[in-house]
């Protein structure tokens, strides 16, 4: 269908100015009610959220969360035009009104002639893992947003490096880095980015780790990498290997190698939260 509940079904959506219909139990797993003045909505909290070490918001707010469709308690033979529901999954996706929402986060590198690549560092357990990276983070908001009183480098902060350069194209931000800190985690916050619309800040922040050299992405740099790199030494620079390109150069060669095996032994066991 083009429209209505099956359009939208298993879809990340935003719905705004939400209230809490009545008091209910706030916990992972339980259901409430959500209303914003003309309908109400059942809104699932996630059985492996972290609703449980978090209040019920006060007042209005925004939620993203997957419009779902599911009846409670599970019956399979009931309705299937009915049972809408929004299905959230952790404390952060509730919003104060008008708040930007981070969608994805990728760092990208030019790879000489090869062009350039990006690593989702949205998803969860990646790892930036290129000798020179991050450089350039590209983050993308659901909303147009600026800089408070104007873009400036300390809108942004990061728990290891510094941000030397600030850009933004509508909803996408820009940031570029300098000195991160190898094996370790890179949390990057926001606190000066604004909705261009109503002001709002962007209260998420951005954490993925940094391992240069762990081509695998086990989170350790062993003698697989090596082999890996070995494995592919000369091959063209392309979007299925270009991650073997540790010195993001545009070629998988010996520079390569020698970079894997000055980090070998480093490793990062603890993953973002």
């Amino acid at each position: 269908r083009s429209t209505g509940g099956e359009y939208y079904q298993s879809r990340w959506v935003r719905m705004n100015n939400l209230t809490i219909a009545t008091p209910q139990t706030w916990q992972a797993g339980e259901q409430v009610t959500v209303a914003d003045g003309t309908d109400s909505l059942p809104m699932m909290l996630s059985a492996v959220g972290d609703f449980n070490s978090y209040s019920p918001p006060v007042g209005a707010f925004d939620v993203v969360a997957l419009f779902d469709q599911e009846p409670r308690p599970l019956n399979i033979a009931a309705s299937r035009m009915d049972h809408y529901r929004l299905w959230v999954k952790r404390m952060e996706h509730i919003l104060p009104p008008g708040t930007p929402f981070l969608v994805t986060a990728v760092s990208r590198m030019t790879h000489g002639s090869a062009g350039a690549f990006d690593i989702d560092v949205s998803m969860p357990g990646v790892m930036e893992t290129r000798q020179a990276g991050p450089s350039l983070l590209v983050v993308r908001f659901d909303r147009p947003v600026t800089g408070f009183g104007g873009l400036d480098a300390s809108d942004v902060t990061v728990s290891s490096g510094s941000v030397t350069g600030l850009a933004v194209n509508d909803g996408e931000l820009s940031v570029t880095l300098s000195g991160v800190a190898n094996a370790a985690n890179l949390t990057i916050s926001f606190p000066g980015i604004i909705s261009v619309a109503n002001g709002a800040a962007a209260t998420q922040s951005l954490c993925f780790g940094v391992l240069r050299g762990d081509v695998t992405g086990d989170r350790q740099v062993s003698s697989l990498d090596l082999i890996g790199v070995r494995a592919r030494l000369g091959r063209p620079v392309t979007a299925a290997n270009f991650r073997y390109d540790v010195r993001a150069d545009g070629a998988i060669g010996s520079l390569d190698l020698i970079v894997v095996r000055t980090n070998l032994g480093r490793t990062l066991s603890t993953a973002c939260p």
